[in-house]
């Protein structure tokens, strides 16, 4: 008898360390969708249950509403209900994450308020822990400072969101700093925050970027669509900070693809994406129309603000301000993979930028690699089928296979893509698969199982 109840007692524990909801979870009402009534409803939801907002008369006004537990928050649809940052707020939802508690909000409109709120600002309890499970979804985000700003290790997925004239960026990423430059990870894994089938809409001035990042951040920004169509010169589009703010790290993995960004008119954009340290991929992107601005020529643009004094002075703090004497810098950019990304269909340039000594420390074919249309494995990187890929190759260029990677996309077929990297002289290895789209939490339940650690059974 005594050892089932130690199975038992160890499949207790189990559950607890994979987060599965409780088996009676809940769905609780608020009576209204005033923030009293929504508060006192996420308060008696436990961890699995689904508090459902009613529209109401279609507007409330939130104050920072604070979530602590891991619960499915869901409004009537973004068209129904809009929800205005309080006076004087500092966001209208505060998510306190658990540890890998999955985590939901669905179904709202949120206004900050002329740019005096965030939308929502997350953060996991200790920077020690994780939370992959957190999915924001079907909300739209009208003139927020910063929309979504999260912090620590946080992954998951923002997908089908709609982001207008925020006042500062739509997404702000802080990871967990040092840690994340340090334990194992790869593109192509769920170990990031994907931003997948959102719309971005800038239409007045103040407008920064659709995704920015620091701190040991990961994100992957795929199948987004944005359009510009004003003429005061917004901020790049796509950003990843190095090493250089008071954070002690700089952004550690971004992959960018399958977007398309827009101009109309006179409006114009800065760089598609700019990145100042950290590694990954930036392929298939497009840009339709002009950019009409001073970053045309630079829709691609690399750096490293501590390698030019200036940049040091003006940019830097912290344990970051000081100049970058010898390579690599620290956190630099680092196994970056450029290619396929066109303007109006022309394959764009990768610009790196000439102060200091940015272009002694970064450099193609060593730090990074950009498309070459005539690709023979000597430089660059090179795209085609599997048939076509050169036999000899020099360490460090890649290669992007169109018909073999098997089916990781649904917009695709049999094959989606992958890209293989020559690791030594002549010698081809699969390097980077992109993770399963739609992301997994997308489809059905938010809850995925992985193995706890440190368990034991007593005898």
């Amino acid at each position: 008898m005594f050892k089932y109840i130690k199975y038992f007692i160890l499949i207790l524990v189990l559950c607890a360390q994979i987060g599965i909801p409780k088996a009676n979870a809940a769905t609780i009402n608020a009576a209204t969708c005033s923030q009293a009534d929504v508060q006192a409803a996420v308060n008696s939801a436990s961890h699995g249950d689904t508090v459902i907002v009613p529209a109401g008369d279609g507007s409330a006004t939130w104050d920072d509403l604070d979530i602590a537990a891991g619960i499915t928050l869901e409004g009537p649809g973004s068209g129904s209900l809009t929800i205005t940052a309080g006076a004087g707020a500092e966001q209208i939802i505060d998510l306190e994450l658990g540890h890998n508690q999955a985590t939901r909000i669905t179904g709202f409109r949120f206004d900050g308020n002329s740019g005096a709120s965030h939308g929502i600002y997350g953060e996991v309890q200790t920077d020690v822990h994780k939370n992959d499970k957190l999915r924001i979804d079907h909300c739209t985000f009208d003139e927020c400072n910063r929309n979504i700003y999260f912090n620590y290790w946080i992954a998951g997925v923002v997908d089908n969101c709609e982001f207008i004239n925020p006042r500062g960026s739509c997404i702000t990423l802080y990871g967990d700093a040092s840690t994340s430059w340090t334990r194992a990870g790869t593109s192509g894994s769920a170990d990031a925050l994907y931003v997948e089938d959102c719309t971005f809409t800038y239409t007045k001035a103040a407008a920064k970027h659709y995704i920015t990042s620091n701190k040991g951040a990961r994100y992957v920004f795929r199948f987004n669509s944005g359009t510009t169509n004003y003429a005061g010169r917004p901020y790049d589009i796509c950003d990843a900070h190095g090493y250089c703010c008071a954070s002690p790290a700089g952004t550690y993995l971004y992959e960018i693809y399958g977007n398309t960004f827009r101009t109309i008119g006179s409006g114009h954009i800065g760089s598609m994406v700019r990145i100042r340290g950290g590694q990954g991929m930036v392929f298939d992107n497009a840009l339709v129309g002009d950019m009409n601005g001073p970053e045309i020529g630079k829709e691609i643009e690399l750096s490293n603000y501590r390698s030019y004094q200036t940049y040091v002075n003006s940019s830097c703090s912290g344990s970051c301000k000081t100049l970058c004497t010898e390579y690599p810098c620290k956190h630099q950019i680092n196994n970056l993979y450029i290619w396929n990304n066109t303007d109006d269909e022309n394959q764009v340039t990768t610009y790196v930028e000439d102060l200091g000594s940015i272009r002694t420390h970064v450099q193609a074919d060593r730090d990074f690699w950009t498309y070459d249309a005539d690709f023979d494995g000597s430089s660059g990187v090179g795209r085609g089928t599997h048939a076509e890929r050169p036999a000899t190759c020099t360490t460090g260029v890649a290669y992007w296979e169109t018909d073999t990677g098997g089916n990781w996309s649904s917009k695709g077929g049999a094959n989606d893509g992958c890209l293989y990297k020559c690791t030594s002289t002549n010698n081809w290895e699969l390097y980077y698969t992109p993770y399963t789209y739609p992301h997994p939490l997308t489809q059905g339940s938010s809850y995925t199982l992985s193995s706890p650690s440190n368990l034991h059974v007593i005898q």
